[in-house]
């Protein structure tokens, strides 16, 4: 657990303010989705990543009567996740979505949206 009171001088060498409370208070986790709801860059970096990957598809699994090798799944991660805004807009049925964030109250909002989805 993270002390929110702790003095500047007594923070880790590099680590800011915002980064340390960004790691330790929940209520930045709780809050993230509904304080940053409207705004619109977060609209445009959804709409730049599915287009991005708009043309990833998971190839067709081979014929039981074929000797190819079975495909790998498609995996979306998503590095610094947040609460999986992103990765949920995203995220296909056939696809196996990693959330990977440095805070661990992020992560479990992520949790919670991604249980939502088809394929969690």
């Amino acid at each position: 657990m993270l002390d929110k009171d702790r003095p500047e001088w007594q923070l880790p060498d590099g680590v800011s303010r915002g980064t340390w409370d960004y790691f330790g208070l929940k209520s930045i986790a709780t809050d993230y989705d509904s304080y940053f709801r409207d705004h619109p860059l977060l609209e445009l970096d959804v709409a730049w990543v599915k287009e991005r990957i708009a043309h990833l598809q998971h190839p067709s699994p081979p014929e039981p009567s074929s000797s190819a090798p079975p495909s790998s799944p498609l995996v979306i991660a998503d590095l610094g996740c947040g609460t999986a805004r992103a990765l949920a807009a995203v995220a296909v049925p056939e696809a196996q979505l990693l959330a990977i964030d440095m805070s661990q109250h992020m992560l479990l909002e992520a949790k919670a949206k991604l249980s939502q989805l088809p394929n969690p």
